[in-house]
């Protein structure tokens, strides 16, 4: 019996990034497209070092100043409102300026990527696009797009490098440094051969 590989949500959205980045032969336009890509990833990355995501807890005791401010709970369905439009987070102290600066960058970078669809054909009522611009090429095009709606799931971070072949991966659990077993693996036994060579070497000096 077969057993199919188990796929994640976050992994399936991934997919058109992680495949464009590691595509092979691109050329130069698609170079530039995935050079703007990485930085993304590097800019979010950045961003979530400097920053601390607002708790419930944190909401919980502003209602509560709200409260004694007005001198009544704030309504449930007011509440609802402030809840339903996420509380930015929170740069750590002496971080603003920096947040700041990489958010100024992520527009930027975003600003000039310029997407213009195309429905070239009809097929059973479904439209079939084509993304025309700077963006220009499909695959290109749903690269921006998965790297969006995973920046928009906050997910974006679980996507990144092998750390030993360097190829890109969407890293299932927060841990996950290799994009397979045999690099892990292989990693293992250079940093075992690496350890042995130094103990000899010591011994030999000894």
């Amino acid at each position: 019996m077969r057993v199919t590989p188990r796929t994640f949500t976050g992994q399936r959205k991934a997919e058109p990034l992680v495949r464009f980045q590691n595509k092979k032969n691109k050329n130069e336009h698609e170079q530039r497209a995935a050079e703007k890509l990485s930085r993304l990833i590097e800019l979010n990355n950045r961003v979530r070092q400097l920053t601390v995501p607002v708790s419930h807890a944190t909401q919980d005791r502003m209602f509560r100043a709200l409260a004694r401010h007005f001198g009544r709970e704030v309504p449930k369905e007011i509440q609802n409102k402030i809840n339903k439009f996420a509380t930015p987070d929170i740069s750590k102290p002496g971080k603003q300026a920096e947040v700041g600066k990489a958010l100024t960058e992520i527009n930027a970078i975003l600003h000039t990527v310029s997407l213009t669809p195309k429905c070239v054909v009809i097929v059973s009522g479904q439209w079939r696009l084509q993304w025309l611009g700077s963006g220009a090429g499909n695959s290109e095009a749903s690269a921006f797009f998965a790297l969006l709606d995973l920046a928009a799931s906050g997910i974006l971070h679980k996507v990144g490098k092998c750390s030993r072949c360097e190829k890109w991966f969407y890293a299932i659990t927060s841990w996950s440094t290799f994009c397979s077993r045999r690099c892990q693996l292989v990693a293992y036994e250079e940093t075992e051969t690496r350890k042995t060579q130094y103990k000899n070497r010591k011994r030999s000096t000894r």
